[in-house]
């Protein structure tokens, strides 16, 4: 359960991750090129919703983690 603005971050020890882009249910919201990765979800929420993660790497490949949250306010 979230209750008001959170900080999302990514931590790796791949280097080769050169980006990560944060999604809201499947709406892209940021991407950060610095790590540690951190994205700072401060809109308001209803909900259930789920953060989803998606590091890229120099190679293009695409890794992902998501997680399902309670967020208010």
């Amino acid at each position: 359960i979230v209750i008001g603005p959170l900080d999302v971050t990514v931590s790796t020890e791949n280097e080769m991750i050169t980006s990560v882009d944060f999604f809201i249910d499947t709406v892209y919201k940021a991407t950060d090129t610095t790590p540690p990765y951190i994205w700072n979800w401060n809109e308001r929420g209803s909900g259930k919703t789920t953060i989803l993660a998606v590091a890229n790497d120099d190679a293009g490949n695409h890794y992902s983690s998501k997680m399902s949250v309670y967020k208010f306010l």
